[in-house]
């Protein structure tokens, strides 16, 4: 019995010794985090968990501790919306792992030595504005490191040489931030280097031959840099390479052969350099390709007939170079190549007369179809959609008695469907996310195409109740508009022999005068106008202006033969005994001469 309570005592004193050991640990964890709160901002006040009169921080938020030993292990504040500096209450978590503060507001410089905590694994301070310079002897001490993101940061300066110290860094992220300078040498000797990306940046020089030590390297990020000179034969050591991205710097030179060895590689990104002569068929060697993008170099020569073997390309950017010739009949074996296409669709698509499927799903296409699609009477699966489509479908679209699909689903089409069998039977999903689309697989009436008629029911109270059909409303709009054509037709008509009336009773009246003008003269005359139109003018029709019996026969009423629009006519005797006639114009238009007058003057003088 005694033996038992022995053992319990014992069990009992071992219990409060560990608990006295941990308290004065559990007081460094607390003491740390109050620190650190101190110096952030936490608007939305998500750390109000943490209090000093709480000495088990395992349960504040974003605390995690180790089950064995009860301290802090994790601190994961991700996007808390913190503002605020990054103080040294941190120091005091001795047992922390790993530290995520990513996605915050954080500003100033890293203001303490993190690699100084011996057991941490995981820095991400990605996506703040942090900024300054990183200190040189940052790394010293980051034996333990494994990951470690600065990036989405405003720092500067250049990469410390200490990060050479990271040995078994396997992740590193230093994207968007304003570091400039060569690269440290040691960095292209860190073995267990899976991820480097250090794109977005001023970082310059030449990739070293030491690249072949990233033997383990997953994916490598060079882009948007000032990097220059060639790309080392040596990339080819590192064969388990998934993704490698040079983009947007000055490199030049062709591409190394030894390329070829990346028989994992799924992306290849080497757009916007100084790279020239040919892309050889080794290409056609990497047959785990899904993107490749050679855009805006100086290649040349032909495209290569071995991009037929890339059975997994999804992606092919070569614009922008100088290939010749057109590209090889091999390409289509790659059935999941996927171009970008932007730009309307050419009417020249119709000269593809045995085409059978067009799909051109899920690019950046604009305009309208062209009505020469219609010509296309083989075509049976069409798939236009997530487009930028507008305009309304073309009606010789129902002459396709093949089409066996047509999607046309999220554009910015609008109008009505075209008729015909096939698309009165269209599937709705085939038409949906284009607003202002109408018919009946659009779910939608084909209202307000017309304005309302102008003709209107003289019987309507306007409170009618029974709507009007839609088909006798659209009978009205155009008997209205077939009325107002007919009116106005009319009425240019009467204008029309109005016009013709007063220019024909113009053309009568000038006929007139000349009638009475011949008849009077039977021949050439001459005349004499007046200045004074009120006071007439005197016409002589033929003979000279010498009377037998003077002026004295003018006034003579006896002479007078009549008087209209040119006045009174008179007959007078010549020297030579030939008659003549006289005329004043007067204002009446016409000339009236007696029934017997005869303008012949060898019938007058009988």
């Amino acid at each position: 019995m005694r033996k038992v309570v022995r053992i319990c005592l014992f069990l009992l004193l071992a219990r409060v010794i560990i608990a006295q050991s941990l308290n004065p640990s559990l007081d460094d964890d607390v003491l740390g985090l109050i620190v650190f709160k101190a110096d952030l901002i936490d608007p939305d006040g998500k750390l109000a968990s943490w209090s000093e009169d709480d000495d088990n921080p395992c349960k504040w938020k974003g605390v995690r501790c180790n089950p064995r030993s009860n301290r802090v292990s994790d601190l994961v504040l991700d996007g808390f919306g913190l503002s605020g500096k990054m103080g040294r209450g941190l120091m005091q978590l001795k047992f922390l792992s790993k530290l995520s503060l990513a996605r915050n507001n954080l500003t100033g410089s890293i203001g303490v030595n993190l690699a100084q905590l011996a057991n941490l694994r995981v820095i991400d301070l990605s996506e703040n504005s942090l900024s300054g310079p990183v200190q040189n002897d940052f790394f010293e001490q980051c034996g333990s490191l494994r990951s470690l993101s600065l990036a989405g940061n405003k720092f500067s300066g250049r990469v410390p040489d200490s990060l050479v110290s990271c040995a078994a860094l396997g992740y590193l992220n230093l994207s968007s931030n304003q570091f400039s300078g060569v690269l440290p040498l040691g960095v292209w000797s860190l073995h267990g280097l899976r991820s480097l990306d250090v794109s977005d940046n001023l970082l310059e020089g030449e990739i070293p031959k030491d690249i072949e030590g990233l033997y383990n390297l997953r994916e490598i990020k060079l882009r948007k840099n000032q990097f220059t000179g060639q790309v080392p034969d040596e990339i080819g050591v590192c064969a388990l390479l998934r993704s490698v991205d040079f983009s947007e710097n000055s490199f030049s030179g062709s591409l190394p052969s030894s390329l070829q060895k990346l028989s994992l590689c799924n992306d290849l990104n080497f757009n916007s350099n100084l790279f020239a002569g040919e892309i050889i068929e080794w290409i056609g060697e990497l047959g785990s390709l899904q993107t490749v993008d050679l855009s805006k170099n100086m290649f040349s020569g032909a495209v290569p007939n071995a991009i037929g073997n890339l059975q997994s390309l999804k992606v092919l950017n070569i614009s922008n170079n100088r290939f010749t010739g057109s590209l090889p009949a091999s390409m289509m074996k790659c059935q999941n190549i996927q171009n970008t296409l932007s730009g309307i669709i050419p009417s020249s698509i119709s000269t593809c007369s045995f085409l059978t499927s067009l799909i051109l799903s899920r690019n950046s296409l604009s305009g309208q179809l062209p009505v020469a699609m219609a010509k296309l009477a083989d075509l049976e699966y069409v798939d236009f959609s997530f487009n930028k489509l507008t305009g309304t479908l073309p009606k010789p679209l129902e002459n396709l008695a093949h089409l066996v699909t047509f999607n046309i689903s999220h554009n910015q089409l609008q109008g009505e469907l075209p008729g015909g069998a096939f698309f009165n039977t269209i599937s709705p999903s085939s038409v949906a996310g284009n607003p202002t689309l109408c018919g009946a697989a659009a779910n939608k009436s084909c209202l307000a195409v017309l304005p309302k008629p102008i003709v209107l029911n003289p019987n309507s109270t306007g409170s009618d109740p029974d709507p009007v059909p839609q088909i006798l409303g659209h009978k009205k709009v155009i008997l209205s508009i077939s009325a107002l054509i007919a009116i106005g037709a009319a009425a240019v008509i009467v204008v029309g022999i109005i016009f013709i009336t007063v220019l024909n009773l113009r053309v009568r009246s000038t006929m007139s005068r000349s009638a009475a003008a011949v008849l009077l003269s039977g021949g050439e005359f001459s005349s004499s106008p007046g200045t004074d139109t009120n006071s007439g003018k005197l016409v002589m029709f033929s003979g000279e202006p010498d009377f037998s019996t003077g002026a004295h026969a003018l006034l003579n009423k006896d002479c007078e033969l009549g008087r209209g629009g040119f006045g009174a006519v008179y007959r007078t005797v010549l020297g030579d005994g030939r008659y003549d006639w006289f005329s004043g114009e007067d204002e009446s238009g016409f000339v009236k001469l007696p029934d017997s007058f005869s303008p012949d003057p060898v019938s007058d003088r009988a």
